[in-house]
This record gives C-alpha cells, sequence and structure tokens, in this order.
C-alpha cells in the first residue's frame, strides 16, 4: 500500500525496518513519534503523516499479535 512505501521513504533512511515492525503503539503513539521524527528531519507532509499513523496503527498497533 501507499503507506507502506511513505514508511520506506521517510522511516528506513535513518532506521532498519525491523525497528519499526518491532514497535507497538496505539495510533496516537504513533502520531507523537512520527511528529518527533519529523522534526528530526523525515520528510512527511501533514496529510503523509496522518495517512501513515492510520496504516501503522492498523497493522503494528498494540492490538496485534505477533
Amino acid at each position: 500500500p501507499e503507506a507502506f512505501r511513505l514508511m520506506n521513504r521517510a522511516c528506513t533512511r535513518c532506521h532498519a525496518i525491523d525497528k519499526v515492525q518491532g514497535a507497538r503503539k496505539p495510533a496516537d503513539g504513533w502520531r507523537v513519534t512520527l511528529v518527533d521524527m519529523r522534526e528530526r528531519g523525515a520528510q512527511l507532509t501533514d496529510q503523509e503523516l496522518e495517512q501513515l499513523v492510520e496504516w501503522l496503527g492498523r497493522v503494528w498497533g498494540t492490538n496485534q499479535d505477533k
């Protein structure tokens, strides 16, 4: 999905994918993390950030078993 491409572009420039996959956060937790990462240089528009928050909360949220 588009959100996966966003994650690869914005997150994996600095982090290995397993760091993202290993995290478990509710959507609000992902939002805090992504805003912080954007302040550190991650290239995300507001719309992209919200799209990624929704997707990460659904795919790697706290309600998932892995």
